[in-house]
C-alpha cells in the first residue's frame, strides 16, 4: 500500500452514480452513517490514482477533476 495511506481507514464503498455530473452514493461501513455529516473531505485508493473527492451533501460525493463513468468505478473508497 502507498505510504499515503497507511493512516487512512476504509469508511465505505462506492454506491450507484448520482446524476450525470460525477457524483455518487456512498454506502457506509458504519452503524452511525452520521458520522459522515462533519466529514469535509475523503480519498478513493487505488494503485494507479489518488483521487480527492468532496463532500456534497450527505452520502453523496463528486469527483474533483474526472470525468464519471459508472461501469470504471469500481475502486476501494478509503
Amino acid at each position: 500500500m502507498d505510504p499515503l495511506y497507511e493512516n487512512f481507514i476504509t469508511v465505505g464503498k462506492i454506491g450507484k452514480p448520482f446524476g450525470v455530473k460525477g457524483y455518487f452514493n456512498v454506502i457506509p461501513y458504519t452503524d452511525f452513517p452520521e458520522r459522515f455529516l462533519n466529514v469535509k473531505s475523503l480519498y478513493l485508493y487505488n494503485e494507479n490514482k489518488k483521487i480527492f473527492i468532496k463532500n456534497k451533501d450527505f452520502f453523496i460525493y463528486n469527483i474533483e477533476d474526472v470525468i464519471v463513468n459508472s461501469e470504471k468505478i469500481r475502486m476501494k473508497f478509503s
